[in-house]
């Protein structure tokens, strides 16, 4: 058993709390046990009070309620020898009594009678001299004719004494007092105590090894994690732990470790993707630079050659750093989208503008360019420089791919809580089997072929990731040979 690990300690905290509440809930019991037990036990010296009380008036009844009457009847009643000239009238009540006397166990008790100046009467045969020093006169309830119950100790014995105010239908007024051992009650208290204090530390026991298999249970998933982490490498991040059967607490912490690999596969694919598409795009540039100028020094030139080879190069060179510039754009834009300032824009004022800069674009080609705004104003929240482009590199395709004298419009409307932008175009159009790809990254299909313009290819892939940074989405209708419509929706602000 290792004892730093956080199974060993969350079961011994687990036991620990066990043992506490056990502890406690047995000490609540042998209180409330105590309790009741000398509430009984006064209980039944009462009720032998009581009972000395009823047979001392029923000798009364017979004998009358002179003084001489009065002090036979209570040596009677805790079964003194007494002399009475009547004594043959109560032999049926004698025998009676002395039934009762002995199922009662009185004579096993310490009784005591005295009168209300505290001056003994009559007492027990086995009551003697030092134990009767304890029985001191009950000013309490002579005075405020109470109960009063106490323990007295005696040598070994521990003594519960009931003082009761006694007045007879003799008119006397007397104080009975009755004391028992308590040696049962204790006996059976702490036979009850043994009784739940022996099986605590099996409780304890059981309760360790049931902390263990809970805890070992609420820990799995740690060893899935550690598990799955141990067999995660570069090559391979589609491990997950399974969460099927895990706590809330574990849930969050499995939650969160799936989502750190699931960001990592794809900080992986996307850096993997990269490096294919960068060591593609670039690899052809520096082929067709490396390939004039090895070629241009073969032998010597003249100048004009070499102004074109470095025309060319200059070209590549320019290509290379738009597609750089490209893929860094689309790395910020999915992998860093805090570092955009969004800001409310006044769409209509914004799009006007974009209208008027694609317009100086299209003069080179006598494109017309109309602009239909929506009468109602319409506001979002955006980041100014990122939503330009992507509109400039919508209209920048469509000028790309529409004939000398085509037309394109921009329309702009409402559409519940979104705004609506479409640019369309008289343009070549994008073949059926394209419109799938023409998000994807680097893709060029026969559109790209039959213009004039080369391109890297990324320009739709910004135009989509901007779109959804803003919570967007981007749109493509096109029928080949008749024109391209892209629509641009947008959250309202």
């Amino acid at each position: 058993m290792k004892f730093n690990t956080i199974r060993f300690k969350i079961s011994i905290l687990y036991t620990t709390i066990l043992g506490i509440v056990v502890i406690i809930y047995t000490a609540v019991l042998y209180i409330t046990l105590s309790y009741n037990l000398y509430d009984d036990f006064d209980k039944q010296l009462t009720d032998k009070v009581e009972k000395i009380e009823n047979i001392t008036d029923a000798y009364l009844d017979i004998l009358g309620y002179d003084e001489q009457s009065m002090l036979f009847s209570i040596k009677k009643a805790l079964n003194l020898d007494a002399q009475h000239p009547q004594q043959h009238k109560v032999a049926e009540l004698e025998h009676f009594w002395l039934n009762i006397f002995h199922s009662l166990q009185l004579a096993e008790d310490y009784i005591n009678v005295m009168n209300i100046s505290g001056k003994s009467i009559a007492r027990s045969a086995h009551l003697d001299e030092a134990l009767f020093t304890l029985f001191s006169p009950d000013k309490t309830a002579a005075a405020g004719k109470k109960l009063e119950v106490k323990d007295i100790r005696f040598n070994k014995l521990e003594l519960r004494l009931i003082s009761k105010y006694f007045n007879t239908k003799a008119k006397g007024h007397y104080i009975i007092q009755i004391a028992s051992s308590l040696e049962s009650v204790h006996d059976f208290m702490i036979t009850r105590l043994y009784y739940r204090i022996i099986p605590i530390p099996f409780i304890l026991l059981c309760g360790y090894f049931i902390g263990l298999i809970f805890v070992a249970r609420m820990l799995r998933p740690v060893a899935e994690v550690t598990a799955i982490a141990e067999r995660i490498t570069h090559k391979d991040l589609s491990q997950r732990v399974n969460t099927k059967h895990t706590d809330d607490e574990m849930q969050a912490l499995v939650n969160a470790f799936n989502h750190m690999i699931a960001r990592l596969e794809k900080s992986f694919r996307y850096i993997a993707e990269f490096s294919s598409h960068v060591s593609h795009e670039l690899k052809t540039p520096l082929a067709i630079i490396r390939g004039e100028m090895e070629l241009c020094l073969k032998k010597k030139r003249s100048g004009k050659e070499y102004t074109r080879v470095l025309d060319l190069s200059l070209e590549e060179i320019a290509r290379m750093l738009k597609i750089i510039d490209d893929l860094l754009l689309l790395t910020r834009l999915d992998y860093r989208p805090g570092l955009l300032a969004f800001k409310k824009i006044n769409l209509n004022n914004f799009l006007k503008e974009i209208h008027d800069q694609s317009s100086i674009l299209a003069a080179k080609k006598n494109i017309n360019v109309t602009m239909h705004p929506t009468e109602s104003m319409m506001s979002v929240y955006a980041d100014t420089i990122h939503l330009r482009r992507l509109f400039l590199n919508l209209l920048d395709n469509a000028v790309k791919f529409t004939p000398v004298g085509g037309s394109i419009m921009i329309a702009m409307k409402r559409e519940q809580k979104k705004a609506v932008i479409s640019v369309t175009d008289t343009g070549i159009g994008i073949n059926p089997d394209d419109l799938q790809k023409i998000f994807d990254k680097f893709f060029c299909g026969d559109a790209q072929t039959q213009s004039d313009t080369y391109g890297s290819g990324l320009g739709l892939s910004i135009v989509q990731s901007i779109a959804q940074i803003h919570n967007g989405s981007v749109l493509v209708k096109s029928q080949h040979g008749e024109g391209t419509t892209i629509t641009v929706t947008l959250p309202l602000f």
